[in-house]
């Protein structure tokens, strides 16, 4: 898809944005009830929360209203979840309220929404392998009833875990599946969804030297329908073409990023990374310290590595590799450490001298079932590529 046709969609985006806007209630529930959810909303977390989900309940059952019913409940375990002094057991009641009244009223989406909400509350908490158990009893439940959406939902949450941990290779896997999925689907509630991020992710699990980036983001182009996901399209298509020295096309994404209305549509550190790679384009670049470079991620950081590299500035770009290194030595520590914990907990510390083989096979169907074998041998073997690549450069 040419420039110009970006443009023209991207005006489309706009108009349909500014509609969507009018009219103000994508939940399609009855107004009072919209009114008082997005009240409800905004005190997730926060005192006065139960008032204002009260208030939704109430006018939700005055107007026969069943999807806010359910939103009732959703918000429920989201405010349950959010709260920094939050119990474990209120929030699995409150997923447990959710998911019935969602599978008795027939709303399958937030059946599956309370799982990720779930994911969630412990994925923030540091405690991984309970976070996988509940994508893994999430996915089982769906293929044993059969449930596309399900099925399709399972695979965006593990991809959204392999992504974060940049397990490209296994959140690829996922990413493919869910692709083919609503490709193939005749379920309504999957085809509402949004493709172009989940080709948008696709693409990242490439190097973006590789044509294979630049090949699934056109795609992400192709079927984009809403203006946050423009704003990725673009701030990826500016990367690509920086790392392909295409300075021309890299300035022109880079523009439509920074000064676009749907402020939410930018990554975190996205700004600050166009404005070191301006300066290394410019020429002006000094030497960065440790902490200006620990505010990005690892993929930036690789960015940024290649366009010094490819522009002469060697030693920003050797220092650079050196943080990703030592990012992902961190990342892998900590991910040992967590889950190594984790693991000794949920198996019984007071009884780890007693029955040596019984412990070593509860360990690995622990390990089997929650998939966190997968997710530290990637990170293991990604950590090692990295070194070794440094070690090779260090070498010439």
């Amino acid at each position: 898809m040419n420039d110009m046709k970006r443009i023209v969609t991207l005006f489309f985006l706009l108009l349909r944005a500014f509609l969507a806007g009018a009219q103000n209630n994508p939940y399609g529930i009855n107004d009072e009830c919209y009114q008082y959810m997005n009240q409800a909303d905004a005190l997730i977390g926060k005192p006065g929360f139960a008032e204002a989900n009260a208030n939704l309940l109430h006018s939700a059952v005055k107007h026969e209203d069943k999807k806010a019913q359910v939103l009732y409940y959703v918000e429920n375990l989201r405010d349950a979840a959010r709260r920094p002094d939050a119990e474990e057991k209120e929030v699995l009641e409150a997923h447990e309220s959710l998911t019935q009244i969602a599978r008795k009223l027939d709303y399958v989406q937030y059946y599956y929404q309370s799982y990720q909400t779930l994911k969630n509350f412990y994925f923030n908490r540091g405690k991984m392998i309970r976070a996988l158990e509940v994508i893994d009893e999430m996915q089982k439940t769906a293929v044993r009833e059969g449930d596309e959406y399900g099925i399709w939902f399972a695979h965006k949450e593990f991809a959204s875990v392999y992504m974060n941990y940049s397990a490209f290779h296994v959140a690829r896997e996922h990413l493919s599946a869910l692709i083919k999925v609503w490709q193939t689907t005749e379920d309504p509630t999957i085809r509402r969804q949004n493709l172009a991020p989940f080709y948008i992710d696709y693409s990242k699990t490439f190097a973006p030297e590789i044509d294979s980036a630049r090949f699934y983001l056109d795609k992400a182009w192709e079927v984009v329908s809403v203006p946050v996901d423009s704003v990725r399209c673009m701030q990826e298509s500016a990367v690509l073409a920086v790392v392909n020295r295409d300075e021309k096309t890299y300035r022109h994404y880079r523009d439509l990023v920074l000064n676009t209305p749907h402020r939410q549509g930018i990554g975190r550190g996205i700004p600050e990374m166009f404005g070191v790679i301006d300066s290394i384009l410019d020429g002006t670049i000094g030497q960065p310290s440790v902490r200006d470079l620990y505010k990005f991620s690892m993929p930036q950081m690789r960015i940024i590595s290649l366009v010094a590299e490819d522009k002469g500035f060697h030693a920003l770009a050797e220092n650079l590799k050196d943080q990703c290194i030592l990012s992902m030595e961190t990342d892998l520590s900590d991910l040992l450490k967590m889950n190594m914990s984790e693991m000794a907990a949920r198996l019984g510390n007071d009884e780890l001298s007693a029955d040596l083989a019984r412990k070593n096979r509860q360990m690995t169907n622990l390990l089997r079932a929650s998939g966190i074998i997968g997710l530290l041998l990637v990170a293991l073997l990604v950590y090692v590529s990295l070194k070794l690549r440094r070690e090779k450069t260090g070498k010439k």
